[in-house]
């Protein structure tokens, strides 16, 4: 097999020369081509938000935070995933947006819905 490789390989030496010249150009295209980042995006865009309710029990800040800013924030356009988590005085939000979601979209979306809530 490998014999009958290198016997093409010399017996059409244009041909050979040509593809090894194609695939190094090629190459080199798709090399400057290629965007580079410091810190490429792999993951979808996170927003936490932290609420604080101090001295007040879970169950009280969940009836008075957590539930009314999840209602108002349910209406955020390109949410994955909502999280709550509630624990004594204080409430952690988590919304996972979309692949490809800008992150100033993200937070100024969340922002906008916070206000409204009561």
């Amino acid at each position: 097999m490998i014999i009958r490789f290198i016997g093409f390989a010399i017996k059409y030496r244009i041909v050979t020369l040509v593809f090894a010249l194609s695939i190094f150009v090629l190459g080199t295209w798709a090399w400057i081509d290629i965007r580079k980042e410091a810190y490429s995006d792999i993951a979808d865009t996170q927003v936490r938000m932290v609420a604080k309710f101090p001295g007040r029990a879970a169950t009280e800040v969940e009836e008075r935070v957590t539930l009314p800013i999840e209602r108002t924030l349910n209406a955020i356009p390109r949410v994955l995933i909502r999280r709550s988590r509630t624990i004594n005085g204080l409430v952690v939000f988590q919304f996972v947006f979309e692949d490809g979601t800008d992150d100033y979209f993200a937070r100024t979306r969340l922002l906008e819905k916070v206000k409204e809530a009561d």
